[in-house]
């Protein structure tokens, strides 16, 4: 199926004027509609919603113990 001949549905949306300069640029920049940087936006961040995120608590331990065992981890990878 073509890009074309896929199913659209309309909406209304606002944002910020600087924002929504900088996506007009990067259309031009890019020869493409802001419907299609748009879409691929929005398709990229349901995509990185989707990935399992690490919790606070495990990254908090983690910097933690990089810093306590910074020496060991250093020794580790050579």
């Amino acid at each position: 199926m073509t890009q074309a001949s896929v199913k659209r549905v309309k909406f209304a949306s606002q944002m910020e004027p600087d924002l929504y300069e900088d996506l007009k640029s990067v259309a031009q920049e890019d020869g493409r509609q802001i419907q299609a940087v748009l879409e691929d936006a929005v398709r990229i961040y349901i995509e990185n919603r989707k990935r399992p995120m690490a919790r606070r608590h495990v990254l908090d331990a983690l910097e933690v113990s990089m810093i306590e065992h910074d020496a060991l981890y250093q020794e580790l990878a050579k």
